[in-house]
């Protein structure tokens, strides 16, 4: 099996955070742009072999750490985005 990684540039608000829904669409919105774009940049065609999908934060010297769950919501919407970006049939877990 050969690794693919794609980088993408994206944090999503905590977990913690309360936001309206129109806040949180645009959020996702966003993050499945930055996939789209990420995917095409690196060539990556749908994928329909089991993956596993391992989510590497990279944190900036000013951005504050979050406990381990936090980062819950950011892996959701970039799933969801290789999803929307055709690269997975589906993601849940079958």
């Amino acid at each position: 099996m050969t690794p693919i990684v794609v980088s993408v540039p994206y944090i999503a608000s905590s977990t913690n955070t309360r936001q309206h829904w129109t806040a949180r669409k645009r959020e996702v919105d966003a993050c499945h742009l930055l996939v789209r774009n990420a995917v095409r940049r690196a060539g990556i065609g749908r994928v329909v072999v089991p993956v596993g999908l391992t989510f590497r934060p990279r944190l900036g010297k000013s951005v504050r750490r979050r406990d381990t769950s936090s980062y819950s919501l950011s892996l959701k919407h970039l799933e969801d985005g290789l999803v929307a970006a055709g690269v997975l049939p589906d993601h849940r877990g079958e």
